[in-house]
């Protein structure tokens, strides 16, 4: 019964250490390499010297490489300082007017190696060393939404500025105009398009759709025209055609087949599944 417990121990120490070492590979490796050099080795007192030195300056560096991580970015709007705030997800954005046809938007960003992006809105940016940007854009009546973005593999910030731009009379003179003209072009798009689809209904191929509305548009204008192809239903033949003078399944192995043929048409024979989806004919 002792030894059993013994041979637990002997078996549990190893795998425990091991988990051990897995874990906390970034020290019990140098640990180990170190305890090997000092313990192990025959070399002078100097060379383990130089070799422990130069070897922890190499793990110090790999450790900086495997566990170093960039700053989170951080992105501040300084200018227009005027503004009113407004929560949203992700981030918060400031609101303001202006009676101007452009405007410039500065603030800071932080690290500068993170990468700075204009994601919407007219305009461009310019980056400074110092860690600062402008950003120039232009604006058009009404709302003029300007977003920001600076990410790194550690994550990203995102800074909205929506400028509304006051119009002069002369510009709500042109909007007014503009939107009653775009008014007017919608209206008689629609009217077209109502007209078109009417006398589509009362067409040879509207008239078919109307009896069959699961067949699309498509499928009702080439029955119009006579047309015959692959992937047609039988029940679009026997539309054109009414039932067929027979109808005859067939079994090889792989499946029903079937043949329907018009003995009065060309072609005369269609051949499908039980789908009854036209795969040939002749």
């Amino acid at each position: 019964m002792g030894s059993n417990k013994e041979n637990d121990k002997k078996i549990q120490f190893p795998i425990l250490k091991f988990i051990i070492i897995l874990f906390t590979w970034y020290v019990s490796v140098p640990v180990i390499v170190l305890w090997y050099i000092w313990k192990r080795t025959t070399w002078s007192k100097w060379k383990k010297l130089t070799i422990s030195i130069a070897f922890g300056f190499l793990a110090v560096v790999l450790l900086i490489i495997v566990f170093y991580k960039p700053p989170r970015p951080i992105l501040v709007i300084t200018d227009p300082s005027e503004y009113n705030w407004f929560k949203t997800d992700p981030t918060e954005y400031k609101m303001v007017e202006s009676s101007t046809s452009t405007t410039t938007i500065s603030g800071t960003y932080y690290p500068d190696d993170a990468k700075f992006e204009a994601t919407s809105g007219t305009g461009t940016v310019y980056l400074k060393t110092d860690g600062t940007f402008i950003f120039e854009g232009d604006l058009v009546g009404g709302e003029n939404t300007f977003t920001f973005q600076l990410s790194n593999e550690t994550g990203k910030d995102v800074a909205m500025v929506k400028i509304i731009k006051q119009l002069t009379e002369e510009e709500e003179s042109q909007r007014e105009i503009m939107f009653e003209e775009q008014k007017k072009m919608e209206e008689e798009k629609k009217a077209k398009e109502l007209g078109e689809q009417k006398a589509w209904e009362q067409s040879k191929a509207g008239q078919i759709c109307k009896a069959h509305p699961e067949w699309s548009k498509n499928d009702c204008e080439r029955l119009a025209n006579n047309e015959i192809w692959i992937g047609m239903s039988v029940n679009m033949l026997k539309y054109r055609r009414g039932l067929p003078n027979s109808a005859n399944p067939s079994n090889y192995g792989s499946g029903t087949q079937w043949q329907w043929c018009w003995y009065n048409y060309t072609p005369s024979c269609f051949y499908g599944g039980d789908d009854e989806i036209v795969e040939s004919y002749n």
